[in-house]
């Protein structure tokens, strides 16, 4: 073998040892000490801090030299993540931390958090893995500790450098709203918005994009005649208040569901105009759903109707 091939191992191995040991001085932290799940973000910005939700048990932090494949390889008791592991285990920035509690109601929480961090900010990020041990100290585990089971997998996915990170006013909304979130989310048409609005992104055509937004804005008011006129009512009324902001996105709405309907039944669009309408609705539906959320209900045609007359 040559020197040179000897030197580049030598260093290759020092790497993984000096990587070993930083994390075990991590392991050591109480920070890390008791259950916990922890969910890899991959894609997500945030301003630098440890954030907690509610209470102690549920917070973000960014990660401390993620793992590398093999460092993950190692310690998995299970191969059925290896695709996905080898695929985003590099690009871990931040985990959503939750403790004292099960598989189940882990899953439920951190679905909660981000799909509100996605209403709240339109940011585009992903969970793809959650894993038993902390995203920072996995290098320092031994044997098959870890258990991991896959979340999100998308994997023409892209980190959007220029994304603005989350702030703390947007994550404290986040918190305030948990409660009042996880009651709507009971609403089959509530459920369906948010889920338009958070994975919209990742159908393979634009037009199914913008169809799986308006299906999700559609999907929150109960119209069944005169869809155009009556959308572009409701959707004004809600969120804007009397006067000449509302009358203009009440045009507004009513432009871009005429742009809707030559998207969804194949009328001539070009690429970017498809893509200028699917930001203008995704940025709409956001909206929307930030009044529904902090109203902690869903808009009857009754409470349409009195903001349209002026009714107490």
């Amino acid at each position: 073998m040559k020197d040179e091939s000897i030197e580049s191992l030598r260093r290759w191995a020092e790497r993984y040892v000096a990587r070993k040991r930083r994390a075990e001085l991590r392991r050591i932290s109480p920070a890390y000490a008791g259950q916990a799940f922890y969910f890899g973000l991959v894609g997500f910005r945030m301003e630098p801090e440890v954030f907690c939700f509610l209470h102690q048990d549920l917070s973000i932090v960014e990660v401390q030299e993620p793992p590398e494949y093999n460092e993950l390889e190692l310690v998995s008791k299970s191969a059925s993540c290896s695709s996905i592991m080898s695929r985003y285990s590099r690009d871990v920035s931040h985990e959503l931390v939750v403790r004292n509690a099960g598989i189940h109601v882990a899953c439920s929480l951190s679905l909660w958090v981000v799909a509100l961090i996605r209403v709240k900010t339109i940011s585009e990020f992903l969970v793809p893995i959650v894993s038993s041990a902390s995203w920072s100290i996995i290098p320092a585990m031994e044997g098959r500790e870890c258990l991991f089971s896959t979340i999100e997998d998308v994997p023409k996915f892209k980190c959007d450098e220029t994304q603005l990170p989350v702030s703390s006013e947007d994550l404290r909304w986040v918190s305030d709203n948990l409660n009042k979130f996880a009651i709507l989310s009971k609403s089959s048409g509530f459920s369906l918005a948010v889920e338009a609005l958070t994975t919209h992104q990742h159908q393979a055509s634009i037009r199914m994009n913008v169809a799986m937004l308006w299906s999700g804005i559609e999907g929150l008011f109960n119209i069944s005649a005169e869809l155009r006129f009556r959308l572009a009512i409701f959707i004004a009324c809600l969120i804007e208040p009397p006067g000449a902001e509302r009358k203009k996105m009440y045009h507004k709405v009513k432009k871009l569901y005429d742009v809707r309907s030559k998207a969804v039944h194949g009328g001539k669009l070009t690429a970017a105009q498809l893509l200028e309408h699917s930001m203008e609705v995704r940025m709409m539906l956001s909206k929307i759903l930030v009044v529904i959320i902090n109203a902690g209900e869903l808009p009857s045609e009754d409470d349409i109707e009195s903001k349209i007359f002026g009714v107490a």
